[in-house]
């Protein structure tokens, strides 16, 4: 009996099937070995790998949800200007205002949350698209302040 034969006698059998899985997984995980040792290196050099172009819209909302929720959780400043300026600066001179930093922060998580529904649910776009929409306009309007 030769391991076509095997396989096919174990995967018709209901009592043999979950051995059949896990030798089958088991063998394609030795089998994409090298493809994992690829992908690693490619994770290395270039921040990504292969297997993101695959659905890299997903790749890029959840590369950016993190990149939002970390700012959000280690932010020690604000865009100066549009609606997180409270007080303009008190002279010409003084580039010093009120900013409202719970107002930044709430913006970071709210967008954040959102690309995160958008890589979970990217099959469920039609509900999703409005919304991601809105972070998107979010991520464009302030991507020269997401840093800290």
């Amino acid at each position: 009996m030769n391991s076509e034969e095997l396989f096919k006698a174990l995967s018709e059998n209901p009592k043999h099937s979950k051995l059949y899985y896990k030798i089958r997984r088991g063998l394609d995980d030795v089998r994409r070995f090298p493809q994992k040792i690829k992908y690693f290196i490619q994770r290395g050099r270039r921040g990504y790998d292969d297997t993101s172009f695959w659905s890299g819209d997903t790749y890029l909302a959840k590369v950016i949800a993190g990149v939002l929720h970390d700012l959000a959780d280690n932010m020690h400043g604000c865009p100066s200007r549009g609606d997180y300026m409270i007080e303009e600066p008190s002279s010409e001179n003084s580039w010093i205002g009120e900013f409202d930093f719970q107002l930044w922060e709430d913006d970071l998580r709210k967008n954040a949350v959102l690309f995160d529904q958008y890589a979970e649910s990217r099959f469920d776009l039609a509900e999703e698209e409005l919304e991601i929409d809105e972070a998107l306009a979010f991520f464009i309007e302030n991507f020269g302040s997401l840093w800290d």
